[in-house]
């Protein structure tokens, strides 16, 4: 054997890459089984919420054609503040359950299976929220808002309506299948791993820092009030100030909107019972020639005798809409 062959065989290879120590520590605690649940899902749910933001601008491409490369840019970058209000609210309980439990709990299958399967629920919600949110914006040109709120009092007219106009029958196949792969995928990612941070304080030390982490999500920053949707309006184009919010966030904002409105009025305003209600207006309404129907439910069905020949009813319809 030659010197050249034998130096080939035995030597060592010198240029493997090697992590300095600080670089190796940081990707341990970042790949730990504590905060690989956390930061795997926080990644997802980004990527969900961009690809979905992507596929409106580029579907509503005519409608932005003429703003600027900055604009476009910016909306993404508001954009991405907003996605991360409600991936403080829905991440939050995920950090105190990982960050406070003992080392033991993650090797025990009830605790794996907890695990897999809020994130596979967390996943699902978001992409079932950002498929009827650009359904919702290809109809209307914005997020989700007060006016789908009144939607599960119709139920029938909204089924059929998107069961006609949009192809819905693919996710029934589609929800079974991917719950399966995502939940079999976050029971392989979560299940191994070095787990890191399994002293008291270590774990109390680390759920108030990715606590403090998702409240500062949940505001939308640091400043003294939280983020609000005009910070979406820095465009005269609509387009591009609804493509820059959240669907989590516009419909959770109405929601609160309308609670609060419907508290306000009751504070404000002393409505009378319903029944002690009708009569008082059919006593305003009564008149010379008038007789009661007698119809439970409706006082105000009345009956008008005036002494002539009746006559062809001259009826006028008043429909509105949105109302």
């Amino acid at each position: 054997m030659s010197y050249r062959s034998a130096k080939t065989i035995d030597s060592p290879r010198s240029d493997e890459p090697s992590l300095p120590g600080k670089s190796r520590r940081w990707r341990d605690v970042l790949l730990s089984r504590r905060l690989r649940p956390v930061l795997v899902l926080a990644g997802m749910m980004l990527f969900v919420f961009m690809a979905f933001r992507v596929s409106l601008l580029v579907a509503n491409f005519d409608f932005v054609r003429d703003e600027g490369l900055a604009h476009v840019g910016r909306c993404f970058w508001v954009g991405l503040r907003f996605d991360l209000v409600p991936m403080g609210y829905m991440l939050f309980p995920l950090v105190l359950f990982v960050a406070l439990s003992p080392s033991g709990d993650f090797e025990r299958i009830k605790y794996q299976r907890i695990i897999a399967g809020y994130g596979t629920a967390l996943i699902l919600i978001t992409i079932f929220v950002e498929v009827i949110g650009a359904a919702y914006f290809s109809d209307s040109g914005a997020r989700l808002n007060w006016a789908v709120l009144n939607y599960p009092r119709h139920p029938k007219e909204v089924i059929g309506h998107i069961w006609t106009a949009y192809p819905a029958w693919i996710f029934l196949p589609a929800v079974p299948a991917v719950t399966f792969v995502l939940y079999r995928l976050f029971r392989k990612l979560f299940r191994e791993g070095q787990l890191l941070f399994n002293s008291v304080i270590s774990r109390i030390s680390m759920a108030v820092v990715l606590a403090t982490i998702c409240v500062l999500c949940c505001r939308g920053g640091v400043a003294n009030i939280p983020l609000s949707s005009g910070s979406a309006y820095f465009s005269a184009n609509n387009v591009i100030s609804q493509l820059a919010m959240n669907n989590f966030f516009t419909i959770f904002r109405a929601a609160r909107s309308t609670l609060n409105e419907g508290a306000n009025h009751a504070k404000e305003y002393s409505f009378p019972q319903l029944e002690k209600a009708q009569l008082e207006v059919a006593d305003m309404l009564a008149q010379d020639g008038h007789v009661t129907a007698g119809l439970a439910g409706n006082p105000l069905w009345r009956k008008v005798q005036t002494g002539r020949p009746m006559a062809n009813y001259n009826v006028v319809v008043i429909i509105m809409e949105g109302m």
